[in-house]
């Protein structure tokens, strides 16, 4: 991995310290910087497995829950989060080679994740089993229909479906599930593959 140190302390600058405040007061701050559109195609780091730039770190953070955002404001985290970046899509292989006998892929076209169907293909081709969260497409981070495609792509039989939801500004769990089927159904998808996707496949992650 290649990585461009001055563009990494420049973009670290750029955000926040997130624990602040005074005596009486803990300020934390976990917003997303401002940073001009001409920046966000610097280049932080190149590798075989790709390149993060301004822009893709941004996004990253972004799409992150606020108490998962981690502070970005020292090169070194900056690196460590360009680990992340580049390197989940071969977690399952490292997860294969320490022996680990079930892995999940868990929120596949999340834009941290952001997951091609080719590479979901070649994780599932290794074993794990792909997840796919209502949330994802429901709060527009996805399409809906990349979904589909990926699915189709990696196969019904090594695909998870779930909902990610339990957050008050979303529906309930049972009716957004429902709503996650029914979007199968209306795509093309079989009663059966749907229950494969949403009970079968989920069932052989917790049993011995």
């Amino acid at each position: 991995m290649t990585i461009d140190s001055s563009n990494v302390a420049w973009v670290a600058k750029q955000f926040p310290h997130q624990v602040g405040g005074t005596a009486n007061q803990v300020v934390i701050d976990v917003s997303v910087p401002k940073i001009p559109a001409a920046d966000t195609a610097r280049i932080l780091a190149t590798s075989s497995a790709g390149r993060v730039t301004v822009g893709r770190l941004l996004e990253y953070y972004r799409a992150l829950p606020d108490l998962q955002r981690p502070s970005l404001d020292t090169p070194e985290t900056v690196r460590q989060t360009i680990d992340v970046i580049l390197l989940e899509p071969y977690y399952e292989r490292t997860a294969r080679e320490m022996g680990l006998k079930k892995v999940l892929v868990t929120h596949a076209e999340f834009p941290s994740q952001s997951l091609t169907g080719d590479e979901q293909r070649d994780l599932a081709d290794m074993g794990a089993l792909i997840e796919h969260c209502f949330t994802t497409y429901y709060t527009n981070k996805a399409p809906w229909e990349t979904a589909f495609a990926n699915i189709r792509k990696s196969g019904v039989a090594r695909s998870v479906i779930s909902t990610d939801l339990g957050q008050t500004i979303n529906p309930p769990v049972a009716e957004g599930f429902a709503m996650f089927a029914q979007r199968f159904l209306d795509a093309g998808f079989s009663a059966d593959e749907v229950r494969t996707m949403a009970v079968v496949n989920p069932t052989r992650l917790v049993e011995e």
